[in-house]
């Protein structure tokens, strides 16, 4: 089957995010009162010549709203005091001849007048500053002072996903939980948990957010602190990047190696799970019992090795499966291969390049994609049966789909093909593999299993007080996920 390209825009070059913002100590603004000003929000607005927004050009790099950085004192000595986390908040262009005053009420360093700010300006820049130049105002906050989810939705360190169906608009309720997810995509956990809540009569909801990953210490710092967030998912982006900053890690997360749901224990711990694999291993049980069988020893290909494959791997290789992983970084599929050896067997897990995928699938049981080709974004038009070069052009795609015509051929017609990738259309892979009359499973099963076994562990003793189980929860998360 002639997979259609679709067609690809022009990749736009960002400028890079700046990483710091930094100010000089002075006899007037010495380094602890500069300090103090910054926790205390008495300094959160400074200036800075030229263009540095997020469309600025500057090599010193571009200030985005809802990215942290490093606030920065300058020492008389050159040296630097110890850093300020702060968050950007807004940026904005100005000339200085028409600029407000009132822009610098919380900039008691650039000074209240322009006079003043230009005098500031020349002698940071070392050149003649007139009030036709134009200056970024660059407006922060302590990053320490973030307490919750409105805090994060208005610094835009997170913002609401608009794909999901049935995502709340505002976050209006007395408890909730939170998925945090790095891109927006039509993901069925809101329209999900927010069914279950309906059902049950639970006074809570459920609403995706959209962040950077590389900011997830800060944003679990602040949802600790709130006092409405009782927990919710780490989705794409954010599974291994919070590992290192929760109190505590469940047995699923440690073997795992990553996490797909918090809780917010009653001492106010934020504690990783890991249901994701459970939740997959679970779906494609079922599929293989339709023919009498399990999963133990069948042979998985598994195409790739992050988050997501960690979950998957260890899931199924206890339930007695034989896995080859596969990932373009070979390093990666090695070590996982070796933490499924140590932990299952010697002979649970091999490892090899993406080159080799035609070669195993010949002899595979099933083929599952927890990569992230297929999904939105760059890779979204590649099959994961395939290597994919970037930028994501008709020459790249046609090769990448190409190949994985080529080597489904070799797929045996009992297999089963899986992709955990929940796309608004069917993948790339389960497209081709649909087409070609083999057993597919997409995103979905896990997605509705692993979310049921989430919502178990955080409300299952007040679903078992009102007297419902497991399975009730999975027949209402069943019927919303069919909805979305």
């Amino acid at each position: 089957m002639n997979e259609k390209i679709p067609p690809v825009e022009a990749s736009v070059e960002r400028p890079p995010k700046a990483q710091e913002l930094w100010v000089s100590a002075s006899e007037t603004f010495p380094e602890e009162e500069l300090s103090r000003m910054v926790h205390d929000g008495e300094f959160t607005t400074t200036v800075r010549l030229g263009d540095r927004t997020p469309n600025s050009e500057d090599p010193k790099g571009a200030y985005h709203p809802g990215h942290f950085v490093a606030f920065r004192i300058k020492r008389p000595d050159g040296t630097f005091a110890q850093d300020i986390p702060i968050v950007i908040t807004e940026t904005r262009l100005e000339q200085i001849a028409t600029m407000s005053e009132e822009a610098l009420v919380n900039d008691p360093v650039d000074g209240d007048t322009k006079e003043k700010l230009i005098a500031r300006l020349e002698g940071a820049y070392d050149k003649t500053i007139t009030p036709t130049d134009i200056v970024t105002i660059v407006n922060f906050e302590n990053a320490d002072g973030l307490a919750s989810v409105e805090d994060l939705l208005r610094t835009h360190v997170l913002t609401r996903a608009e794909a999901p169906l049935d995502n709340p608009k505002d976050i209006e309720f007395d408890r909730y939980t939170v998925p945090l997810i790095e891109h927006d995509y039509p993901a069925k956990t809101p329209v999900m948990w927010n069914a279950a809540y309906k059902a049950f009569g639970i006074d809570a909801g459920n609403i995706m957010l959209v962040g950077d990953p590389t900011s997830g210490e800060h944003i679990l710092s602040a949802l600790k602190k709130d006092e409405h967030y009782i927990g919710g998912g780490a989705g794409v982006g954010f599974k291994d990047a919070v590992v290192e900053h929760l109190d505590e890690l469940d047995e699923t997360a440690t073997e795992a190696g990553s996490v797909n749901f918090i809780l917010k224990t009653e001492a106010g711990q934020l504690r990783g799970f890991n249901t994701d694999g459970l939740g997959f291993a679970e779906g494609l049980e079922d599929l293989f019992s339709q023919n009498d069988e399990s999963l133990t020893g069948k042979r998985m290909i598994i195409l790739g090795s992050g988050g997501t494959g960690n979950a998957v791997a260890s899931a199924l290789a206890g339930k007695g499966a034989r896995l080859t992983i596969i990932n373009r970084t070979v390093e990666k599929a090695r070590q996982l291969a070796e933490k499924m050896n140590e932990r299952y067997g010697a002979d649970t897990a091999t490892a090899d390049s993406e080159d080799s995928i035609a070669t195993h699938v010949q002899t595979a049981d099933a083929i599952i994609n927890v990569s992230t080709k297929g999904s939105k974004g760059a890779l979204e038009g590649y099959s994961a049966l395939a290597p994919a070069s970037l930028p994501a052009n008709p020459e790249n795609l046609e090769a990448n789909l190409k190949s994985a015509q080529e080597i489904f051929e070799m797929i045996p017609k009992n297999a089963i093909v899986a992709d955990v990738v929940l796309a608004g259309k069917p993948t790339p892979l389960i497209a081709e593999a649909h087409a070609r009359g083999l057993r597919t499973m997409d995103g979905i099963p896990m997605v509705i299993n692993q979310g049921v076994k989430a919502f178990m562990i955080l409300h299952g003793d007040e679903l078992a007080e009102k007297g419902f189980t497991e399975d009730d929860v999975k027949r209402v998360m069943n019927e919303a996920a069919s909805r979305a």
